[in-house]
């Protein structure tokens, strides 16, 4: 499983939040041009979005709060649960 953090914000403040979050195991990402944050519909934060294994969308969350917690490791298990698809179906 990969966290990956995405940034839109200036590249100072990425460049602060990914040292400040270094101990974690996440990815992070600048997505200066908002390419992703428009893929994904991001209008606000936070923003989840569960990605499976064969790169489709399971999950979105938006807004959410500890009392999602639930839902979003429900979601997280199912996705980490599917058999990886073959290689060339990732294509």
């Amino acid at each position: 499983m990969q966290v990956v953090a995405v940034n839109t914000e200036s590249y100072e403040v990425f460049r602060k939040a990914a040292r400040a979050l270094k101990e974690l195991d996440v990815l992070h990402a600048h997505d200066n041009d908002h390419k992703v944050q428009d893929t994904y519909g991001v209008k606000g934060i936070p923003h989840m979005v569960i990605v499976g294994r064969d790169g489709r969308v399971v999950a979105v969350y938006t807004g959410y709060s500890e009392s999602s917690l639930e839902g979003i490791v429900a979601d997280i298990n199912r996705a980490l649960a599917a058999p990886k698809p073959p290689a060339e179906d990732l294509k």
